[in-house]
């Protein structure tokens, strides 16, 4: 492994450090060991202790606990760092409210430093570095964020032996200018320095997600870039950010909304994007045969999956209604496919991004891959967790009520479907911020992006996105859904080499990267609750057969050298016949009968 074994985070509640527990848990969303150790309780020589007991070690002090240290027990970490192949010492913080002198860190580089409040009467970008990819990943080369004056600082550090590496600067400085994120090479090791303050608690309000806005991510990002790239393959990442536009509500005409729908897919064309039409299944028998064909010679561009049942924000927000119009609408998409010729994806959109719990049941058993729709809200006191709101999919969250309802609780089922939120704005910043902490990047695109009227910067998004230095792979969403899983790299106590680990946030998966004839592969699939996973070894002689496990029975298959599938047991989909037209449409017995166990059998019912 290339990466250190654990975090330090060193805190000290005399001096008012702060940011430190946000730091601990910002380590346990990537998947990385963390140790908090407090200065009122412990000594400075154990935190060296701990430090050399260590391959490549990296402690984290925000500037406040670092300045409450001695002068020469700053200079022991200093010693430590130098001649320590591969340390790393992370000092964040350092904002004029806090360390109102740099002379001490002027001593620790060996350079002059200066620190610079951002002016209040100006927008300053925060810019991410092109020449380090592996540590910015999606961010490479953007512009993401905002200075702000009440958190953020300007560090200026010249005429040391070490220039700094810059990884974030204002979006107004020069070569060998301000930064707000950069390295600073000190012998063997590093010492990397952040000018942001974090939040004390990411959870203080809305949840980690909150802080991961453009408008608030220079609070969070810089410390998760640290983490990310001292740690490496070490932490949960997703290898390859997927993508897709829906565009919500539309038709398989020649001109939906008034728009050419040729334009649409050779926009897509052009960018290497692609746009799902998100069709109302009651629309089944009205298309034009010229769209059909357009879609036909753009698939890598044009997909359809169905919008709801009727196209309305009540269509999934019943119980045995939501189900009933989860199974008429898997009937008139396939007869939609009979007629077209044109295959449509097993992914719902949820109309208005409202559902209830009893249409992912539903989807399930009629083998839908992930539903498109609003969060689900947390249950009433329910803690946060520290994933929340950043997994690539949210599922299996008891208690839930159905979102933009309040009529009841509901439990969600046990690897219920992968339910995915699409983004309406916050525009490429926000799809850059997803991308990079691991989430499909779903885009709603509007119509009027194509409006002849609406000018040259219509389209902005949309070129945006496609003019990344680290392209995002724009598929349908089906495919999409197969890539909602992590991975990491880990080295196991008992020995035996690195085992790639591959975390499932979906009951079916296609893993990119790994190799069953060179890696030691485990598969860790859901069990309920979310936060809970169970681990699967795979070994490459069990290959297409069942293998059982508390999350349910698992199987993979490698489809080559470079693509593993792994799919939990699923239950056969009911026979169905359904009608496809009418208010007053029926199920089959059989479809009535296994929808029943979805809600309390009446009294008196046989």
């Amino acid at each position: 492994m290339n990466g250190p074994e654990r975090l330090i985070v060193v805190t000290h509640r005399q001096a008012g450090s702060t940011g430190d527990r946000a730091l601990v848990d910002l380590a346990a969303f990537c998947g990385v060991n963390s140790e908090l150790l407090d200065l009122d309780l412990v000594s400075v020589d154990l935190v060296l202790e701990t430090m050399e007991g260590q391959s490549r070690p990296s402690a984290a002090f925000a500037a406040s606990t670092f300045v409450h240290l001695t002068a020469d027990n700053r200079e022991r970490f200093k010693r430590f760092i130098q001649r320590t192949r591969g340390a790393s010492l992370l000092l964040h913080s350092i904002h004029p409210d806090v360390a109102r002198s740099t002379g001490w860190l002027a001593d620790l580089l060996g350079a002059e430093v200066s620190l610079n409040r951002v002016p209040d009467d100006r927008l300053i970008d925060c810019c991410f570095a092109r020449k380090r990819p592996e540590w910015t990943g999606p961010l490479t080369g953007a512009t993401v964020g905002r200075l702000n004056p009440r958190h953020d600082a300007m560090l200026q550090i010249s005429r040391g032996a070490s220039l700094p590496f810059p990884l974030i600067t204002p979006g107004m400085a020069k070569v060998g200018g301000e930064v707000i994120f950069a390295q600073i090479r000190l012998g063997d090791g590093s010492v990397y320095v952040c000018s942001a303050q974090p939040p004390d608690d990411v959870y203080d309000v809305e949840g980690m997600a909150a802080w991961l806005t453009p408008e608030r991510s220079t609070r969070l990002l810089p410390l998760l870039l640290f983490v990310r790239g001292i740690f490496n393959a070490g932490c949960w990442r997703q290898p390859r950010p997927r993508g897709a536009f829906i565009w919500p509500d539309a038709r398989l005409v020649q001109r939906p909304d008034n728009i050419e729908l040729r334009e649409v897919a050779e926009q897509g064309h052009r960018l290497e994007q692609h746009i799902c039409l998100a069709v109302p299944p009651a629309e089944f028998a009205r298309f034009d045969p010229v769209a059909v064909r357009i879609a036909r010679q753009y698939p890598g561009n044009l997909s359809i999956v169905p919008y709801g049942n009727n196209g309305g924000e009540g269509d999934l927000a019943g119980g045995s209604e939501a189900a009933s119009a989860v199974a008429q609408a898997s009937a008139r998409m396939n007869e939609f496919a009979r007629r077209c010729k044109l295959p449509w994806g097993r992914v719902m959109v949820a109309p208005g991004g409202i559902w209830a719990p009893p249409a992912l049941e539903a989807l399930r058993a009629h083998g839908y891959r992930a539903l498109i729709g609003a969060p689900a809200p947390r249950a009433s006191g329910a803690p946060w967790k520290f994933y929340e709101g950043l997994d690539p999919a949210a599922f299996d969250l008891p208690g839930a009520t159905p979102a933009g309802r309040g009529d009841g609780i509901l439990p969600l089922p046990r690897a219920a479907t992968p339910v995915l939120a699409m983004r309406s704005d916050g525009g490429a910043e926000q799809a850059l911020i997803d991308a990079f902490v691991g989430r499909p990047v779903i885009v709603q695109l509007k119509p009027e992006w194509f409006d002849p009227k609406a000018g040259p910067g219509a389209l902005a998004l949309m070129e945006q996105l496609g003019a990344l230095d680290q392209k995002i792979r724009w598929t349908d969403l089906e495919t999409l859904a197969q890539s909602l899983y992590w991975v990491r790299r880990t080295e196991p106590r008992g020995g035996g080499g690195p085992v790639a680990e591959v975390r499932m946030f979906a009951e079916e998966v296609v893993v990119e990267g790994i190799d069953l004839t060179t890696d030691r592969v485990e598969a860790l699939p859901p069990v309920s609750p979310l936060d809970a996973f169970c681990r699967v070894p795979l070994d490459a002689a069990q290959e297409g057969r069942w293998i059982e496990s508390p999350a349910g029975a698992l199987q993979f298959q490698v489809l080559d050298e470079q693509r593993l599938k792994i799919a939990l047991r699923r239950p056969p989909a009911p026979s169905e016949d359904v009608a496809l037209d009418g208010g007053g449409w029926e199920v089959t017995r059989k479809v009535a009968d296994w929808f029943r166990r979805l809600r309390p059998a009446r009294a008196g019912a046989r």
